[in-house]
């Protein structure tokens, strides 16, 4: 039976699947999708201001920040002004638009199809969300690497396939913040599953925390 977990000296994978952290999910994505594209992000609320600082960080170019109605008004940090997005599509002609609302994404998508194809509109809404930035991701990943053996060991001795896949998804998740690796494996009577435990009439429980 293969290793649970590999390391090839650049490339962590779990059960053949790459471990990388969000930042580098999101970073490959931009790199695979978006590189060399003006970026403009259409949202200047609670979420756009997230969007543009996650971007600077992940050293993304972000080309303008739009907003119907702040149009005029400065964005934090002395980093230029919010613009309409006519403006903002006259200095970018070719650029691609980031929605950063969730309330009004399909409204603010209808309004921007009149001014470019929908192939060149779209949301990071579902990559961050499903990637969730994590500070741990990377502890994880260079403290499973530290000690393959150990963790790989550990997976060889498990009882059953499921307590594999226990081990296999949390650990994933915990590497790259994916938060559908621990709905695979959430049961739907978590505390006493039917397999695993059968309570009697003269059982006595205590929660004890």
């Amino acid at each position: 039976m293969p290793k649970l977990f590999q390391f090839d000296g650049t490339n962590l994978y779990c059960d053949g699947v790459p471990a990388n952290t969000p930042d580098e999910i999101i970073s490959h994505y931009y790199k695979n999708n978006l590189k060399d594209r003006p970026l403009i992000i259409y949202g200047a609320g609670e979420l756009g201001n997230w969007y543009f600082k996650e971007m600077k960080r992940l050293q993304i170019p972000i080309a303008a920040v739009c907003d119907t109605h702040k149009a005029g008004e400065s964005l934090p940090n002395g980093m230029g002004k919010i613009q309409s997005l006519s403006e903002a599509l006259e200095k970018y002609p070719s650029a691609f638009i980031i929605i950063a609302s969730f309330s009004f994404y399909d409204e603010i998508k209808s309004s921007i199809l009149s001014d470019l194809p929908e192939e060149r509109i779209f949301s990071l809404h579902d990559l961050l969300l499903t990637y969730r930035p994590m500070s741990v991701g990377s502890a994880y990943r260079n403290y499973l690497i530290e000690h393959l053996d150990a963790f790989n060991w550990l997976a060889d001795n498990l009882a059953d396939d499921l307590s594999r896949k226990t081990f296999r998804e949390v650990i994933l998740g915990r590497i790259n913040g994916d938060i559908t690796c621990f709905r695979r494996i959430t049961q739907p009577d978590e505390y006493f599953p039917s397999d695993l435990i059968q309570l009697q009439k003269d059982e006595v429980f205590v929660d004890v925390g």
